[in-house]
């Protein structure tokens, strides 16, 4: 998945939508592999566990939930293999995670820069 990550404007109150073609001539886009990692806890672990993700630093959003799953969260990776490697090294070794359900993102609309 790619999509623009920073782009500054000469008028820094403009915010711009810009399409992944044009931002990536300005040589300001980073290309980002996503993925969102449903989580099933041990009863009553559940914030311990959000506190542990949420040192992991490439996991960019989290939320508790109430529903089939404890946890959601964002993890987001330069490349798919460390993105891989994050979620099956880290997140599912954390103590008190029982089970993982993950979603690979395969696009995203531009964000406004």
């Amino acid at each position: 998945m790619k999509y623009c990550l920073i782009f500054l404007c000469k008028n820094r109150n403009k915010k711009k939508r810009l399409n992944f073609k044009t931002a990536k001539s300005f040589g300001k886009v980073k290309t980002l592999e996503t993925a969102f990692v449903f989580i099933i806890t041990k009863p009553s672990k559940e914030k311990l566990v959000l506190e542990r993700l949420r040192k992991i630093k490439n996991v960019t959003e989290s939320f508790l939930l109430y529903g089939d799953y404890d946890i959601v969260v964002k993890v987001e990776a330069e490349e798919k293999e460390r993105l891989q490697a994050i979620i099956t090294q880290q997140i599912r070794n954390i103590k008190d995670v029982e089970k993982t359900c993950t979603n690979f993102v395969f696009d995203s609309s531009i964000p406004y820069l």
